[in-house]
């Protein structure tokens, strides 16, 4: 059924095509869109071309569609049988276009005009269906608002997943209107597998009465909205799209404002460690204040680069920052991946705290060690001088908080451990080994036997009466390098021994002993350098509480 600018009629097929193109609206003349009833609408698809007045009879319309085409005389053609004006008695089924074109709305359209709905400036919508009434009844409904034309909905068809998923990755649009069933998928595992690939574009889903439990688990899952069929005007529908649309931008606006509180609050985290955070018992970095601390015991490391002053003044500005921040970024990571965290970073050394147990921080300075060893095979490639560097580790009861003032702060660990931790660490020099650890370390192992350890003597730390136990860890080292302190370390000790009692004839031996099994053991050779140049141990008084000392 089709009206045609000669006015002679144009057979339709007896049932209405699945139309590919977009609806085309274009207003009649001044006055007759003003009117509810009056407006004027043009269906194309293939082939087929009529117009149609609207009115509250267009139900009754969509239900005679199928009707068979009737044979017309010229100046009559066929229209929706419900409608009563205008027939004439020679064309029962056929109406007279002079008297159609008399009726409000109903208005002669020059060829090619109101080809496609919206220009460039509207709302995208694809639609997915496959069920052809209802794409012809979406259309109607997203069109239709009290008979006037608004003019910015853009609609896109497909009627397969396949389809619809190639024209989402073809060209961007403001809204889905997906049905659950469509021949090459079904259920949720449809909305699921446009969500998960297109997660920008918001979805409303189109749902059977059996099928609205599908539509509330898919809202929850990410759905804009579901409609149930046949259950909602166009009214509803128009509300539904914009609400979600308008939803959907202020959750990505949400989404954008979380990501930078987060962006902000990662960057805050770089200055206070969220594990601090953890430990004082805060849920965010704005809830820290000055003066918030905790007393704990834990393990204290200091580690830094060996004789840096020295290999800095061979470098230029720039080669110093990028071997310090080459060496910060391959040590780091190895801390917090054993239960460790950075408190700060000195210079060319770290400062990290494991609140756990003295173990993880063994396994984090071996680890080190290691790391080293493979950068050095790197530096030594491209013609860089190696690097090495000591450690020390201590035990102890510390107080862990917050310092500084109003507009800056950061986290730091307060005691005389701390202090111990880093005279450790620069015992590394002299004994020329580059792991040093202090008794307590050893006494409060979970599992000392997973590690090589030898001891290296006791010290008296500046200013304090207090004798410590040190003792070297040595898993670090190469395969071989371990095997002979392994073969060596009863000798060793004894030599230790000997020496911290005065005996250094029989401290000289042992030490010798040891030299001769390995030329390259440090701390012999230093051992023997004291013993030569006559120096004394400790004070009488030190040996007596050495002595005492169960490390």
């Amino acid at each position: 059924m089709a009206v045609t600018s000669s006015g002679e009629p144009t057979p339709v097929s007896s049932s209405f095509p699945h139309r590919r193109t977009p609806l085309s609206r274009t207003p009649g003349p001044k006055g007759a869109n003003d009117l509810p009833d009056g407006d004027l609408r043009r269906f194309e698809g293939r082939g087929v071309r009529f117009l149609y007045a609207f009115s509250p009879l267009l139900p009754h319309w969509i239900a005679s569609l199928s009707m068979p085409p009737a044979s017309c005389s010229p100046g009559y053609s066929t229209l929706f049988s419900p409608v009563s004006a205008g027939r004439d008695s020679r064309n029962e089924n056929c109406f007279s276009l002079s008297s159609l074109g008399a009726r409000k709305g109903i208005h002669h359209l020059p060829g090619g005009q109101g080809d496609d709905l919206v220009a460039a400036a509207g709302i995208h919508i694809l639609l997915i269906e496959d069920n052809p009434d209802d794409v012809f009844l979406l259309q109607e409904l997203l069109y239709t608002v009290h008979g006037s034309e608004t003019a910015t909905i853009d609609l896109s068809t497909a009627d397969t997943l396949a389809e619809g998923m190639g024209k989402l990755a073809e060209r961007p649009f403001d809204l889905l209107l997906l049905d659950l069933t469509l021949p090459d998928s079904r259920g949720m595992a449809t909305f699921e597998t446009t969500h998960e690939r297109f997660p920008h574009v918001p979805v409303i889903l189109l749902t059977g009465l059996k099928d609205e439990a599908l539509g509330i688990r898919a809202v929850q899952q990410g759905a804009q909205d579901y409609l149930v069929k046949g259950s909602f005007d166009h009214h509803l529908l128009r509300r539904s799209i914009f609400y979600a649309i308008e939803r959907h931008r202020l959750l990505r606006n949400l989404h954008r404002q979380m990501e930078m509180l987060e962006a902000l609050t990662t960057a805050s985290l770089r200055f206070v460690p969220k594990d601090l955070l953890h430990l004082l018992r805060k849920e965010a970095i704005d809830e820290v204040a000055l003066g918030d601390h905790i007393h704990l015991e834990m393990a204290v490391m200091f580690s830094d680069i060996r004789n840096f002053t020295t290999l800095s003044e061979t470098l230029t500005v720039q080669e110093n920052f990028d071997l310090i921040n080459n060496f910060l970024k391959r040590l780091s990571p190895i801390i917090r991946q054993n239960g460790g965290f950075v408190i700060k970073f000195l210079g060319d050394g770290i400062m990290a705290v494991f609140p756990e147990n003295p173990d993880a921080a063994l396994v984090a300075g071996i680890e080190k060690l290691r790391a080293v060893r493979l950068y050095n095979e790197h530096r030594r490639k491209v013609n860089y001088r190696p690097i090495d560097i000591g450690i020390g580790v201590h035990f102890g009861k510390m107080m862990l908080g917050v310092i500084g003032e109003e507009e800056r702060i950061g986290g730091d660990i307060l005691s005389d451990a701390v202090n111990l931790g880093a005279r450790l660490e620069s015992l590394t020099k002299r004994y020329g080994v580059p792991f040093i650890v202090s008794g307590n370390v050893i006494h409060h192992l979970q599992a000392p036997e997973h590690f090589h350890a030898r001891r290296l003597g006791r010290v008296q730390v500046k200013g304090k009466q207090e004798v410590v136990s040190i003792y070297e860890i040595f898993d670090g080292a190469l395969p071989e390098e371990i095997e002979r302190k392994e073969t060596t370390r009863e000798i060793f000790e004894s030599g230790i021994d000997a020496y911290f009692s005065g005996r250094m004839r029989q401290a000289r031996a042992r030490f010798q002993e040891v030299v001769t099994i390995d030329p390259t053991d440090s701390a012999s050779r230093y051992y023997l350098s004291l013993i030569g140049n006559g120096a004394a141990p400790l004070s009488k008084p030190a040996r007596r509480r050495a002595a005492r000392d169960t490390f």
